[in-house]
């Protein structure tokens, strides 16, 4: 199974525990995504699930959680690029 196919699925169990468990805290909703990505073979060589952007922690509420079994992309800065153009009238062609 692909990776990118084992990483939706462990968003979705998160999505899916975290409207049918209302009870659990956020931290034990990250640790059973953990266990689910483990069962599923989509951890990676350190053992981590795999990485939610932080939008999507935020999105899903769980970017206040500080816990191991959650593993939170660091933001990448995005490289702005200046583009430059010329648009040539009829008669310069």
């Amino acid at each position: 199974i692909a990776r990118d196919v084992k990483a939706e699925a462990y968003y979705s169990r998160i999505n899916h525990v975290l409207r049918n468990r209302p009870e659990l805290s956020k931290a034990a909703v990250a640790r059973e995504a953990l266990r689910f990505a483990a069962s599923a073979g989509a951890l990676d060589a350190q053992g981590r699930p795999p990485k939610i952007s932080r939008g999507s922690a935020v999105r899903m509420g769980l970017d206040d959680v500080d816990d191991p079994s959650l593993y939170v992309a660091a933001e990448r800065k995005m490289a702005s690029v200046a583009l430059r153009y010329h648009i040539a009238a009829a008669g310069d062609m």
